[in-house]
Parts: C-alpha cells; structure tokens; sequence
C-alpha cells in the first residue's frame, strides 16, 4: 500500500444532551472541543484526498471544526448508507421511562442485532448497508486516502467486517469520538476485505457502555445505568 491510500474512520466529537436517551438519526450539534485537540488529531489523521460525512449535523460539524483548524479537504462527499441506526419511535426516548412502560423494550435486548425498535431499523441493517456503502465508495475513491468522518454503530460494523466479524461481534466493540482507526488495502493476495492497520485506544474489545456524548448502537441494556447518559 502507498501513503496515500486507504481509509481513516473518525467517529465525531461528543454531542449536546440531554443524555440517558436513544440517540441515531437525530440531529444534535458538537459540543466543539479546544483547538488544541483538533490539531493533534489533524497529525494523527495526516493528508486527505476526499472526506466522506453522513447527512447527520455532528458528522457535518466535525468534518467543519477539523477545516477551522487547518484540515485540507479537497473534495468532500456525503453518504446516507452510513449514518446511525435508526431507532425509530425511541429515538430521544429515556430509558428508564422505556424500561417501565414500552413492552418492546427489554424483548428487544434478547437480541439486539436482529430485533427491530418500533418504526425503526436492526443493527444487522446496519451492518448490511454501511458494507455495502463502504465497498461502494471504495471503488468509486479507488487510489484516495479517505476519511470519513462518522458514527459508532457503523465503524463498529467496517472495523468487524474487515477482520472478518459478525454483526454480533460488531456490538462488543467500543469506538471512542475522535480516535481514527486506519484500514488499508492488502497486498495482492493477502485477503478480499481492507485489514485493520492501525487500532486506537479508544476501540475496545468490550460491550460499550452507557456514558457522556456516546451513542448507543446498541449498548447493553441500561438496566442500572439508565440515565447516565448516552447519545
């Protein structure tokens, strides 16, 4: 692989609460973190040819505050098929006021891959489309370092996908905001799927938690964390 080539996936920075809630296609803004921080992260992501953003306003935004500080991007696209799951009538619902009243609710637990929240999507669908999206962009930017700017339940699903995981496996990973994960294309005959080149702190082989600007996509049950906060 050359330099410039492969992928950067960045999931964005934390978003606004109120906390303790499904948060997928709403459209929150950034809580924009110190400039400081933006430049370090400019060095851990290096040059770019193209930027790929979800509709998603905390996608924009973050993709904006790297540009502020003096990321280059010279060509931007934006990708539906990777935005967060859909929880459909959940969406910017408690938990805890779930837990007590919704029937769907812990039944969805029992598997939260396959299960569908009311009106909205699986996290197996998910699955399926940020896949597809990603193996179609990749031909399309074929020869580009790429960067994508993203969500949580998505990456999960490229990161897992590329080391040859399941949906299932995708959930027990935890992706921090603004921690890039690198994938690069393999040599001629090493695999058919981008390896893993490059993991960050923040990608942690454990169930995510329930915690301060994190979305859900989809965390354990929050039965004793409901309402710390998730988004």
């Amino acid at each position: 692989m050359t330099a410039n080539k492969g992928w950067c996936l960045l999931r964005h920075a934390p978003t606004e609460g109120p906390f303790g809630r499904f948060v997928g296609r709403s459209d929150r803004a950034i809580l924009p973190p110190a400039a400081d921080d933006a430049t370090a992260l400019i060095e851990q992501i290096g040059a770019i040819d193209v930027a790929v953003v979800t509709p998603a306003r905390r996608s924009r935004e973050t993709l904006a505050w790297l540009e502020a500080a003096g990321l280059q991007v010279p060509l931007r696209r934006t990708e539906r098929d990777l935005l967060e799951q859909d929880f459909g009538r959940w969406e910017e619902q408690a938990y805890d006021r779930l837990a007590q009243g919704d029937p769907a609710y812990w039944p969805f637990w029992d598997d939260p891959v396959r299960r569908v929240p009311p009106g909205g999507e699986s996290f197996q669908q998910v699955f399926d489309r940020a896949v597809a999206a990603f193996e179609r962009l990749d031909r399309a930017l074929a020869g580009a370092r790429v960067l994508h700017v993203g969500h949580a339940g998505p990456i999960r699903a490229l990161l897992t996908w590329a080391e040859h995981g399941t949906a299932d496996a995708a959930l027990r990973l935890t992706v921090a905001h603004l921690s890039p994960v690198s994938l690069r294309h393999p040599d001629p005959g090493e695999s058919d799927r981008p390896a893993l080149a490059v993991s960050s702190s923040g990608m942690i082989g454990s169930p995510p938690q329930p915690g301060r600007g994190t979305e859900l996509a989809a965390a354990p049950p929050p039965a004793t964390a409901a309402g710390s906060g998730t988004t």
